[in-house]
């Protein structure tokens, strides 16, 4: 009978403990709570949360139409080069030209050596460089030619003002053909294989920087032979946009 007793002892006791336990463990072990969304209530309504959405930032293209170095410097007599500005990357191009020694910008080197082969290959079109880089001393000499040959106004509005040229950048190249055919005069557009040059010159960068019908906004006469090296995206946008320079870049500042 005492082992009985002892048996129903140890029964009890082990209830005891295990309630304790049980005890301690709901008191002190932190119970995971239901995440619940409570509304907010305002003025006794229920406002609904709603997330404000993610707004990009929209980082706007810089286009540096001022410093004598950039491909898109806009020149003319209202935004003139400063008079001893030289392009510190000038390079001999490797293109045929008209006189020896023809230098360019190092940017405009491969992108002319490639526009004249393919318009050599295309076209059969045998293109050559007749002037280059000027420095603004030649410009200066070219235009009081120019000036005593045909008058003032006239030497303004044929790209020979000092300062206003962009020949002074290394970016502008008049072209002509081996020929040599029609050069530097506004039949230079008759030749054989010139529309292919108008139409794929922007695939390589360049511009025709004074195209007909544009003088008022240019201030410069129809020069079917001069070409002004920008880039290919912005060459591209301005070919187009069927505008010239000025047109193109106060229509962007609008």
């Amino acid at each position: 009978m005492q082992n009985t007793i002892q048996t129903k002892l140890k029964v009890v006791i082990g209830l005891l403990v295990a309630i304790v336990v049980s005890f301690v463990v709901l008191l002190f072990v932190p119970q995971r709570k239901k995440e619940v969304e409570v509304p907010l209530v305002q003025n006794d309504a229920i406002v609904e949360i709603v997330e404000e959405p993610v707004v990009e930032e929209v980082v706007e293209e810089i286009i540096d139409l001022e410093s004598d170095t950039s491909v898109v410097r806009l020149v003319n007599q209202a935004y003139p080069i400063d008079r001893t500005f030289v392009p510190s990357d000038l390079v001999i191009a490797s293109v045929p030209s008209l006189h020896a020694n023809q230098k360019v910008s190092q940017v405009v080197e491969k992108p002319l050596e490639d526009l004249f082969a393919k318009a050599k290959e295309e076209a059969n079109l045998d293109l050559m460089i007749v002037s280059g880089y000027r420095d603004y001393t030649e410009q200066l000499s070219l235009w009081y030619t120019y000036t005593e040959k045909y008058g003032l106004y006239k030497a303004n509005r044929m790209d020979a003002h000092p300062g206003a040229s962009e020949h002074q950048l290394g970016l502008a190249v008049d072209l002509g053909v081996v020929s040599r055919k029609c050069e530097l005069y506004t039949c230079f557009d008759q030749q054989t294989g010139y529309d292919w040059l108008l139409e794929h010159a922007h695939e390589y960068g360049f511009i025709l920087r004074y195209p007909k019908g544009k003088e008022d906004s240019t201030g410069i006469s129809y020069a079917p032979w001069h070409f002004r090296y920008v880039g290919k995206p912005v060459a591209t946008k301005i070919y187009e946009s069927n505008l010239s320079m000025e047109e193109y870049f106060e229509k962007q500042w609008k």
